[in-house]
C-alpha cells in the first residue's frame, strides 16, 4: 500500500475525515476528566486512517457520504484504536507509532480500560443508527477479532502454524475489520445486498494483503513506523517465517523454532540471534513468496472496487489496493 495512495485520499475525504474525528472528540469530551486524559493521548497519536479511509471512500463511490458514513467511521477508528490498545499489552509493546505506549506510560490497566471504553462507544454509536447493519457488523467484527486474537496466543512460542491457520489468524485479526468497514460504507450509501456482499469481500481481501506486507516489513529495511523484527520476538509465528521454516534445513528450523520459543520469557534470543532468521527470511525465497501473496489478494480486491461507478472515490480506493 503505497504512502501517497494514502495521502491522496487523505486528501479526498478530509472534510469527513474531520468530521469522524469530531465525532470521537465528542465521545472523550462526555467522559470522566481521566478518561479524557488518556483518550486525548491516543487520539494524538493517530495513524494512516485507512479503516475510516475505506468506510469513507466506499460510501462516495457508492455515491453518497452521509451522517450514518461518519458515525460509522468513527466507530470503526475507536473498534481499531481499542485492538490496539489491547494488542500492546499483550504484546507487551513499547512504542506504538514512534511513542511509547499508553501501558508504558500510565500502566496496563489503564491501557486495557481504555480500549473498553473505545469498544464501548463504538457499540453506544452503532446502537444509535436507524438500522441494524452497523451494530450487528461491528459485534461480529469484535467477536471474530477477539477469536483470532486468542487463536495466535495459543501458537506463539509453540509451534510453525500451517499456511490455512496462519490466514485463518490474518483474517480474523485484521481482514474481518477491513470487509465491515467497505461494508458499512457502502450499507450507508444506500447499495444493494449484492454490492455490498462483494465490496465486503473486497474489503477482506485488502486487509489480508494488508497484515501479509506489514509481516513481510518485519524483515526488511523499510522504515515505516515498526521496529525491525517486532514480531519475531513477541514469538509470532507469521507467513514469511512460515514460508521461510518451509525452506529451512533441520539445523535452521532448529534455530527459528528456538528463537520463537524464547520470545516472553527471561532470557529472549539475542540479537544476533533474531539476525541469522531475518537474514534466512530474506535470502530463501520466502519473503518474496510472502509478498506475491500479498500482491494477489489486493489484486482480488482491486477486481471488485473497479466495477464500481468511474469516480474520484472509486480511483482512490483502487489506489489503496495496489501493492
Amino acid at each position: 500500500m503505497d504512502f501517497e495512495a494514502i495521502n491522496k485520499a487523505q486528501r479526498l475525504v478530509s472534510a469527513e475525515l474531520f468530521a469522524a474525528r469530531a465525532v470521537l472528540e465528542g465521545w472523550v469530551a462526555e467522559a470522566p476528566p481521566a478518561v479524557q486524559a488518556l483518550a486525548g493521548r491516543v487520539l494524538e497519536q493517530s495513524g494512516k486512517k485507512i479503516r475510516p479511509l475505506l468506510t469513507l471512500l466506499t460510501a462516495g463511490a457508492c455515491k453518497k457520504i452521509s451522517e450514518e458514513t461518519v458515525q460509522a467511521a468513527a466507530a470503526v477508528t475507536a473498534v481499531h484504536e481499542a485492538s490496539l490498545l489491547h494488542d500492546d499489552v499483550l504484546d507487551g509493546a513499547r512504542f506504538r507509532r514512534g511513542t511509547p505506549t499508553l501501558s508504558v506510560q500510565s500502566g496496563n490497566k489503564q491501557a486495557i480500560l481504555l480500549g473498553d471504553y473505545f469498544l464501548a462507544r463504538a457499540m453506544e454509536a452503532a446502537a444509535r443508527q436507524r438500522t441494524h447493519d452497523l451494530w450487528s457488523t461491528l459485534a461480529r467484527t469484535v467477536r471474530v477479532m477477539a477469536e483470532g486474537e486468542i487463536e495466535q496466543l495459543a501458537l506463539t512460542q509453540t509451534t510453525i502454524s500451517d499456511e490455512d491457520v496462519c490466514h485463518r489468524i490474518i483474517y480474523k485479526k485484521t481482514a474481518v475489520l477491513f470487509g465491515a468497514c467497505c461494508k458499512l460504507g457502502c450499507a450507508s450509501a444506500g447499495a444493494s445486498p449484492t454490492q455490498i456482499e462483494a465490496l465486503q469481500d473486497a474489503g477482506e481481501q485488502l486487509g489480508i494483503a494488508f497484515q501479509i506486507q506489514d509481516d513481510c516489513l518485519d524483515y526488511t529495511d523499510q522504515a515505516c513506523g515498526k521496529p525491525l523484527l517486532q514480531d519475531l520476538g513477541e514469538g509470532k509465528p507469521t507467513l514469511p517465517l512460515l514460508y521461510a521454516f518451509s525452506r529451512a534445513n533441520a539445523s535452521m528450523q532448529a534455530h527459528i523454532q528456538k528463537v520463537l520459543r524464547c520470545a516472553g520469557t527471561s532470557t529472549p534470543a539475542s540479537g544476533s540471534a533474531k539476525l541469522v532468521v531475518r537474514n534466512f527470511v530474506r535470502t530463501c525465497g520466502a519473503l518474496q513468496a510472502a509478498q506475491q501473496v500479498a500482491r494477489h489478494h489486493a489484486a482480488k480486491a482491486r477486481s471488485v472496487f473497479q466495477t464500481l461507478p468511474p469516480s474520484a472515490h472509486r480511483d482512490a480506493i483502487c489506489a489503496l489496493a495496489q501493492f
